[in-house]
């Protein structure tokens, strides 16, 4: 699982959640992500070999029919994360539950 660490100003803050999947080991890993220039997006990372660090390229994502939607598409990304984290409560890293705690976060329905 790779667990979202991020509690900043931005629209969407990702501590707590899982957002995607990351294997350090084979050097690779994919995030559904969402900012306002690209929209829904999946990021994918690897590894650069010889080297330490990620390169990363994105792919768009289109939620069915876009303009139709009832709610705005950060919404959608939103609730996936809530539903892999709801099917991962068990799975918590150490490292996201102190500093959910540290925040002061608490996720309704997950936690």
């Amino acid at each position: 699982m790779w667990w979202g660490e991020k509690f900043t100003d931005g629209n969407l803050k990702t501590l707590g959640y899982v957002i995607g999947l990351r294997n350090d080991s084979a050097g690779i890993g994919w995030r559904f992500d969402f900012d306002e220039k690209k929209g829904p997006h999946i990021n994918q990372v690897y590894r650069i070999p010889g080297q330490k660090r990620w390169g990363k390229i994105y792919h768009l994502v289109e939620l069915g029919s876009q303009r139709n939607l009832t709610y705005p598409p950060s919404f959608w990304v939103q609730r996936q994360w809530h539903l892999w984290t709801e099917m991962n409560t068990d799975n918590v890293p150490e490292r996201i539950t102190r500093e959910m705690e540290r925040s002061k976060i608490r996720r309704r329905g997950v936690w």
